[in-house]
């Protein structure tokens, strides 16, 4: 049994269930323990998940993962460090997964210039893609912008057109004020993860108080990205908790509102209407 998933050391006292947005449960780290984690999600307080991909094969897998486990939903998109390979085959196969209920959005795509693992431009042309590709479907768009808040803005007000089945913006770092800009324009949704929790964070929390609450969503991204007090171990969803907890102490709200609330923007945003 793998150290990032094996049975909860604390099984959270709590019985109202959260949802993890994102999560690569692919991940070689934690692709072996994927069973096991689906037969724990009762018990580690979980209604549902989203395998989130980053690659053309991964959206692929992902399909077949979502329709393997009732409550694993699937995304499908090309992440901008793999911009440059994005072909027409992937929007073919993509019209493939029209209608399919367990698939939810398209992404994580958007621009990632912390890394710069393509082009500039290159991601430019591929997130543009995908924000076609996602209006095409009739899917929410889940967007992954670092370091690009300038050109992401600009790309999504170029094609607000196609803009139409909702935005949920991840792995970002804007400022309180940007949040709100993007919430105006937009009426986007937010997801947070293990890093709102750790040290240091101010301007993050402050931008998940500028997020309304019922656009905010919970994710782990894992196996990224693990909160306090698991920083810097391998991530797995039913550490979702931690930042659940993070954000009822935050806001000074009860953990079961936020659990609650932010369950049904999940559902709410993905179009998931089974999950309990």
């Amino acid at each position: 049994m793998k150290e990032c998933v094996g049975a909860a050391t604390c099984r959270p006292q709590s019985r109202a269930l959260l949802a993890d947005s994102h999560v690569h449960l692919l991940d070689h780290r934690l692709a072996d323990c994927i069973d096991e984690t689906m037969q724990n999600l009762t018990a580690d307080g979980l209604a549902f998940v989203v395998e989130v991909a980053p690659t053309f094969d991964s959206s692929k897998r992902a399909v077949d993962l979502a329709s393997k486990y009732d409550r694993i939903y699937a995304t499908i998109g090309i992440h901008p460090h793999d911009a440059k390979d994005y072909t027409a085959e992937f929007e073919t196969w993509s019209e493939t997964t029209r209608g399919n209920r367990k698939v939810v959005a398209v992404g994580e795509c958007g621009l990632d210039y912390h890394y710069m693992h393509s082009p500039k431009e290159t991601q430019h042309n591929v997130f543009i893609a995908q924000i076609k590709l996602a209006h095409k479907l009739g899917l929410p768009l889940v967007v992954h912008s670092r370091s690009a808040y300038d050109d992401t803005l600009s790309i999504l007000r170029s094609n607000r057109k196609y803009l139409t089945n909702g935005i949920l913006f991840h792995c970002f770092g804007y400022c309180a004020l940007e949040v709100a800009e993007l919430t105006k324009e937009f009426d986007a949704y937010f997801a947070f993860g293990g890093a709102l929790t750790h040290k240091k964070k101010d301007a993050m929390v402050d931008a998940m108080r500028a997020v309304p609450f019922s656009r905010l969503l919970l994710e782990t991204d894992c196996p990224y990205l693990a909160p306090e007090p698991l920083r810097g171990t391998c991530n797995c969803p039913r550490n979702v908790r931690y930042v659940a907890e993070f954000v009822a102490k935050t806001l000074n709200l009860p953990f079961e509102q936020v659990a609650s609330q932010t369950l049904a923007n999940t559902k709410r945003f993905y179009r998931i209407k089974e999950a309990s």
